[in-house]
């Protein structure tokens, strides 16, 4: 770097290390009209110019390191993805696979097109004969995640028939919101009012009077502790479900 006010001294091979303070040097010497600039500084600085090129794409000037001449060929990116959209496509382009395929919906049967590199052992026209193949063919123990069909059996026997049971006496309607299935478009949940853990015997647990319909919101909602179902269950139906008091009823 040059310090001002002090005279720099070429004579016993002085020679900065960094680029910029090497052409700041060449440049102060050929400001000065003095030849104290060594041979080799201007080369460096000349090395360093930058090379004027014309864009492929858009016909503009643009400049580029000399590293970079042989390789430069657009002004910017945008001309550069404006000339692959242009000529790198189809039979071009470097991943060509020979265009899109005919084949056959696994659910409707229907022919269509897919690319080759989407095709696989089963391929669906659209999401929902997907969602239809997979619910007819990815089921029980054909699911990667089937793990025994443990998924209701620790809710006992009788747990089908009094689920039924609870959903025809509340006539498929929320106890606490009123929300029915169709309005929530899906079956609303059966409920135990005293936890199925806290029991020993499934069949006392799933008694129909241990037994309350519930929208998902207002279930979630009781599960972590954010309603109380003595608010909106009458008490004789609480104490039938096993004598509970206001405070247990806080699940």
């Amino acid at each position: 770097m040059v310090v001002p006010g002090r005279a720099l001294n070429l004579s016993k091979g002085f020679l900065p290390r960094s680029h910029r303070a090497r052409l700041l040097l060449a440049r102060i010497g050929q400001a000065r009209g003095r030849g104290f600039v060594c041979t080799e500084m201007l080369a460096m600085a000349k090395a360093k110019a930058k090379v004027k090129l014309v864009c492929e794409q858009c016909g503009a000037k643009f400049e580029v390191k000399p590293s970079y001449a042989k390789r430069a060929r657009f002004c910017s990116v945008a001309c550069y993805g404006k000339w692959q959209s242009a000529n790198n496509v189809a039979e071009a382009g470097r991943n060509w696979q020979g265009g899109p395929a005919t084949v056959k919906c696994a659910q409707c049967g229907r022919s269509f097109q897919l690319a080759p590199s989407c095709i696989t052992g089963i391929n669906c026209c659209s999401r929902k004969c997907k969602g239809q193949w997979q619910s007819e063919h990815i089921v029980g123990d054909r699911h990667p995640n089937w793990a025994g069909g443990i998924g209701q059996v620790h809710y006992g026997i009788t747990w089908d028939a009094q689920q039924a049971a609870a959903l025809e006496r509340d006539n498929h309607t929320c106890r606490i919101c009123g929300l029915t299935s169709e309005e929530v478009g899906r079956e609303i949940d059966v409920h135990h009012i005293i936890p199925f853990r806290e029991w020993d015997d499934s069949k006392e647990a799933n008694a129909l009077d241990n037994l309350v319909c519930l929208c998902r919101s207002c279930h979630l909602r009781l599960e972590w502790g954010k309603l109380c179902l003595a608010d909106y269950i009458p008490q004789e139906v609480l104490n039938r479900a096993g004598q509970l008091t206001m405070a247990d009823m806080l699940l």
